[in-house]
């Protein structure tokens, strides 16, 4: 399928209807979750730039393409387990795993939802954005995409991570496994980010939350003496901190 869309792709005034099949085709692999925007690799997350061509050309090409779905939107029914509340919209080309909890929320299109995640009200999750399992995405929350203006990387969580009210998270930013971000963190690959667990502060690499951490939003002075948004790692995921996001287990039960 990559070396159709890849040729496609090529060809973009000389598109047939046999070509059309192929991009729905893509498309419905996307939804199923048997291909993805971005897969990690190495232990790197990269972008899969075909998958992403995909995208592309169903947008382009969508009017020519039968879908049988309403809008293009996905719904699902009791047989997968998700729990999709009313005005939730999840786009065709996105995959929700199953045990996911889907408060009245978007998942754009080329989103990977991984099982036993809960997307809570009105958060927004960006087109190619990889999202991993029994993460709990806090009311609010805006997740970028690959998309619109054109990242070349997707904001990745990785595994049971708990996301906080109204945070943004955009640009390809990763959020490694087992980390907790308190509300209105503002995190983008120009952001700062400070560990103190030490006592001390340093500075690591830009983009990327190491596992384990519990995240707060905070503020530098510059030079110019001006205050500046950044991120502090104060301290490793405890059970104080996960006596605190017990209640995200509680309410997928309900």
């Amino acid at each position: 399928m990559e070396k159709e869309i890849e040729k496609i792709y090529e060809n973009l005034d000389s598109v047939s209807e046999k070509d059309l099949e192929v991009i729905l085709r893509a498309i419905q692999a996307l939804s199923k979750g048997e291909i993805r925007t971005a897969e990690k690799n190495n232990g790197e997350w990269v972008i899969n730039e075909w998958v992403r061509k995909v995208i592309m050309l169903f947008f382009k090409f969508h009017k020519g393409i039968s879908v049988d779905v309403n809008l293009g939107y996905q719904y699902f029914n009791g047989d997968t387990g998700i729990r999709q509340l009313p005005q939730s919209l999840v786009r065709i080309g996105s995959f929700i795993d199953k045990g996911c909890i889907l408060m009245p929320s978007l998942v754009n299109i080329g989103a990977y939802v991984g099982e036993n995640t809960m997307i809570d009200t009105w958060a927004t999750i960006g087109a190619g954005a990889q999202i991993g399992r029994n993460v709990h995405i806090s009311g609010g929350v805006g997740i970028g995409g690959i998309l619109e203006p054109r990242q070349e990387k997707a904001v990745i969580i990785e595994d049971n991570c708990f996301i906080g009210s109204r945070c943004i998270l955009t640009e390809g930013v990763v959020i490694g496994e087992n980390s907790v971000l308190a509300s209105n963190v503002n995190f983008n690959p120009s952001i700062k980010i400070f560990d103190i667990r030490s006592g001390e502060k340093s500075e690591l690499e830009k983009g990327k939350i190491p596992p384990n951490s519990v995240v707060i939003p905070a503020m530098y002075k510059t030079n110019l003496d001006l205050y500046r948004p950044c991120v502090e790692i104060i301290k490793d995921v405890d059970f104080q901190t996960t006596e605190k996001t017990k209640l995200n287990n509680l309410l997928r039960n309900l």
